[in-house]
């Protein structure tokens, strides 16, 4: 099996360049990159729902699916090699598939940056006529557009390239959300990028040490590391509590505009970071409440004032940052790996990183422990939707960790937090989202596909794979080079494990085997994930114009709108029960698998994924 997921992965692989052809459509492909695609979830499991959903989709050129594929491939290809199978299984890796993905990945360096410093875009760049900035530049969504002149006739052309005419008069939902889509491509860097590629870079020192020249390749585009921990700690959240225009925006205290619009043209960088998204706020403020003058990652490696200077080239969606649980953890997961490959000194150098990794875990521990992570995916998880991606993104950062020999204080207790929450809230939380078939085997299931009605289990693959990487990192340990369990580890658990694998081995080659996953996503899944309707006392446009809260139609792409500081719970309490832009506060989560939103997809990751999992279990036996 994992010979045959080594040959699928393979054929994922794009060869070489091809460009956007409209006539007949040929969807552009970049050589190195593991191929994604963007679908639309739809909510439906109708016939024409599910055809809508699962091939209706476009073509996408990012790093960051090619870059968690080569990781799963590298770490794969170390247990292999490090077992007795080693004989029996031929090489995961092809160096040179390997040399020409990571050529790819280095392409999406952020051009807006000094190009020494190892800052990542999500999209290639392009720069523009009359633009002073690079901007992301979604190759498949922009140029159809300019082809065809609007996306509703790009996804007419689109559904007859696909064969799916007849499905014309059900695309209103996917030709709007797509155009949205379209409209936000000006992202800018971003902490998520950023990071992974610190872990690659990271992971090729430690497991093919013995290549240098993929190592020289990675690194003649990496290489100041301190200024890109500057650049982490200049646009990381820094929660002031003391700010003298705290509550000046809400929609009751705007009497004096003008002096508080003069106050904001000479804030400076420092108190920028101390503005939130609502939604952030939202769902974290009573972690912000009991946790005052920390630093924390975000999402985007923007702030305000460069939002307002680079409008709309670059620009963050919303015109503000957020933090997202899965976002924090790569970024934890990132810098460790960093520092356990030789850079402890400096980590010791950048205080402030120490704090923002802390910080970090501690906003991690606090939402498993109170089960924000599953209450509310949409505003805590706000680019992953899969809870199963969190749950691994934490266990692969405690695997690491448990196994290293780091003598960093702030590392040894960030592992302590991410073991404990592990072994006593994910792996219950696994064991109750589990499900067992009629002849015993377990699998997971997540939304895609998945509806009160029916199961179609679109995810399924991808779900089960995620839950046991996390339940094999949680209850295994590394020695010599192989893995073995944990003494510790309850019957129950390892009868989950060994079952879940037979699921796996059982259907992974079916004839109705469905390869999909909803690894990644915008951050609005719903009407009820829109930051407008959340509680702010920042509202103004990017002209410095300050606005009420209050007239819908006044909501445009140029509005920014936000929490700065930190107000009292009484008083928020009070913002709860108001109307923000004649909306009231959303506070229910309904579920993802009736929303239309787009979503990534690609079955590189879902083979790739399963194929580390059976390379843990291999190393155990």
């Amino acid at each position: 099996m994992t010979n045959k997921l080594t040959e699928y992965i393979s054929n994922e692989q794009s060869l070489k360049d091809l460009p956007f052809k409209s006539f007949p459509i040929q969807f552009a492909e970049q050589a190195g990159l593991y191929k994604s695609y963007i679908h639309m979830n739809n909510g439906g499991y109708d016939y024409e729902s599910i055809l809508l959903r699962r091939y209706a989709k476009i073509p996408d050129l990012n790093m960051f699916v090619t870059n968690f594929v080569i990781l799963t491939q590298i770490e794969s290809n170390y247990l292999i090699t490090n077992s007795k199978y080693s004989n029996k299984i031929t090489n995961i890796l092809n160096l040179d598939r390997l040399n020409l993905a990571i050529k790819a990945i280095l392409t999406y360096h952020d051009n807006n940056f000094n190009e020494s410093v190892p800052v990542y875009n999500f999209w290639p760049q392009k720069l523009l006529p009359n633009s002073k900035y690079y901007q992301a530049y979604p190759i498949n969504l922009i140029e159809p557009l300019n082809e065809f002149g609007s996306m509703e006739k790009y996804i007419e052309e689109l559904l007859k390239f696909l064969k799916l005419e007849n499905l014309l008069e059900k695309v209103e939902d996917l030709i709007e959300s797509f155009q949205f889509l379209a409209q936000a491509f000006h992202i800018p860097a971003d902490y998520d990028d950023t990071s992974c590629n610190l872990a690659l870079g990271s992971m090729l020192f430690k497991y093919l040490n013995n290549n240098q020249e993929l190592i020289n390749l990675w690194k003649s585009k990496n290489v100041d590391y301190d200024s890109l921990f500057k650049i982490y700690e200049r646009f990381a959240y820094h929660l002031i509590v003391n700010n003298n225009h705290n509550n000046n925006h809400n929609n009751n205290q705007l009497e004096h505009q003008e002096e508080h619009q003069e106050e904001h043209q000479k804030v400076n960088n420092e108190q920028h970071q101390n503005i939130i998204d609502p939604r952030s706020y939202f769902i974290f403020h009573k972690f912000f409440e009991n946790n005052l003058n920390i630093k924390l990652p975000m999402t985007w490696l923007m702030d305000i004032k460069q939002d307002r200077d680079r409008f709309p080239a670059v620009a963050q969606p919303f015109n503000v940052n957020n933090v997202d649980l899965s976002v924090l953890t790569n970024f934890i997961f990132g810098v460790s790996a960093h520092t356990l490959n030789g850079n402890e000194l400096l980590l010791d150098s950048h205080p402030i990183i120490e704090q923002m990794l802390l910080n970090a875990s501690k906003i991690i521990e606090y939402s498993i422990m109170n089960e924000i992570e599953s209450k509310r995916p949409d505003l805590s998880l706000v680019y992953y939707p899969s809870v199963y991606d969190f749950y691994w993104f934490i266990s692969r950062t405690s695997f690491l960790l448990k196994n290293s020999n780091t003598k960093s204080r702030i590392l040894l207790e960030i592992s302590k937090i991410f073991d404990n929450i592990l072994i006593k809230y994910i792996t219950n939380n696994l064991l109750n989202l589990s499900k067992k078939n009629e002849k015993n085997e377990i699998y997971w299931d997540d939304f895609l596909g998945d509806f009160k009605e029916k199961e179609l289990g679109e995810d399924r693959l991808f779900s089960t794979s995620l839950a046991l990487s996390t339940l094999l990192d949680t209850w295994t340990n590394l020695e010599n080079n192989r893995r073995v369990w944990n003494p510790s580890i309850p019957l129950h658990v390892k009868n989950l494990i060994e079952n879940g694998i037979l699921y796996l081995q059982e259907n992974l080659f079916s004839f109705w085997s469905i390869y999909e996953n909803a690894f990644f996503s915008g951050s609005v899944k719903g009407s009820n994930d829109y930051p407008f309707y959340y509680p702010m006392n920042y509202c103004e446009f990017l002209n410095g114009t300050i606005l009420k809260p209050i007239d819908p139609n006044m909501i445009t792409d140029d509005l920014i709108v936000g929490m700065e500081g930190l107000i009292s719970p009484q008083q928020y309490d009070l913002y709860l029960k108001q109307l923000w832009f004649n909306e009231s506060v959303p506070t229910k989560f309904n579920g993802f698998e009736k929303e239309t939103f787009p979503f990534w997809s690609s079955p590189a990751l879902t083979y790739s994924i399963t194929q580390l999992v059976f390379s843990k279990y291999l190393s155990l036996n």
